[in-house]
């Protein structure tokens, strides 16, 4: 039980030394961060409700403050939507122009500008999409592993 106790009081350190009262890692949610103390190393985090409820809005909007804006890797597996889908939701979040416009590729000059210069931001972006259909758990916790491996 030692390296345990030991475990346990370096995150209890870590968690005094950060000015925001998280011990984990901030979502960009602040009230959710209250509520989970940011996500933890050992967290799995599902998303699950209704249809058309903002589920992958929530999930992309996290993934971008994640692993866009703090540099922290994120994988993101998805059993409904295609690899270019969920980029091209994550491209309008980004780059702050309208999905239509993404979509339609009718975008103003500033606009194109605007999508060349924050597009390189998702590219450097530590971020793994997995789009695999029927994709098992078993599947899932193979292909996080083999992520966190790298």
């Amino acid at each position: 039980i030692n390296p345990v106790i030991k475990e346990a009081y370096d995150m209890l350190q870590k968690a005094a030394a950060r000015t925001d009262g998280l011990s984990g890692l901030p979502s960009g949610f602040h009230q959710l961060d209250k509520m989970t103390s940011g996500w933890q190393n050992s967290d799995l985090v599902i998303i699950a409700a209704r249809p058309a409820m903002g589920k992958t809005a929530f999930v992309l909007s996290m993934a971008k403050n994640i692993a866009v804006d703090q540099k922290v890797p994120v994988a993101l597996f998805s059993l409904e939507m295609s690899n270019v889908q969920l980029v091209n939701r994550l491209i309008v979040n980004v780059c702050e122009i309208s999905g239509e416009k993404i979509r339609s590729g009718q975008l103003a000059p500033y606009e194109w500008g605007q999508l060349d210069y924050k597009i390189k931001d998702l590219y450097d972006a530590p971020l793994y999409v997995d789009d695999t259909p029927s994709l098992s758990v078993f599947e899932l916790r193979t292909k996080a592993r083999r992520l966190v491996r790298e």
